[in-house]
């Protein structure tokens, strides 16, 4: 693959949650203060001109609240491509008993919700930063395997 960098791609309604909403939350969790070569850098990337306005306004205001250089790039999103099978939903994929009981066939673990929302709940990220709680009830709406109920409950 060569010279790459490692992103995550969020699809998202917008009539549910905005960008300006979607970049706030990007802010909170992640730490943008340190340079790194391309493949572990911080990015943010638009699609149109709107959002990379959006982008850059909340770039500018970070900086200024935080009185520190950010090493955050701001770019047009350009080619996509899927990272390797085995870098799909890592932390899932760490958790053997909890990836066998949901069953996903390897295209499910790139693009199903229970898969997502699954790799959030076992890497403790909601925890840190959101609501567990929430993440549980949105598991459960997705009517995933019994066993994958028990584990979340």
């Amino acid at each position: 693959m060569g010279d790459h960098s490692e992103s995550i791609r969020i699809e998202y309604d917008a009539d549910v949650t905005s960008y300006s909403e979607m970049l706030e939350v990007f802010w909170k969790c992640h730490s943008p203060f340190y340079p790194s070569g391309k493949q572990y850098r911080s990015a943010i990337y638009y699609h149109n001109e709107e959002q990379k306005k959006l982008a850059t306004a909340t770039f500018e205001a970070k900086e200024k609240e935080v009185s520190q250089k950010i090493y955050t790039a701001i770019e047009k999103a350009e080619k996509w491509t899927d990272a390797e099978g085995y870098h799909q939903k890592y932390y899932l994929r760490g958790k053997k008993k909890v990836f066998k009981a949901a069953g996903l066939s390897e295209a499910e673990v790139i693009t199903s919700p229970l898969a997502c929302k699954l790799n959030g709940f076992v890497s403790n990220y909601i925890a840190r930063y959101g609501s567990v709680e929430g993440l549980k009830k949105d598991i459960l709406a997705l009517n995933p395997p019994e066993d994958i109920k028990k584990l979340v409950l």
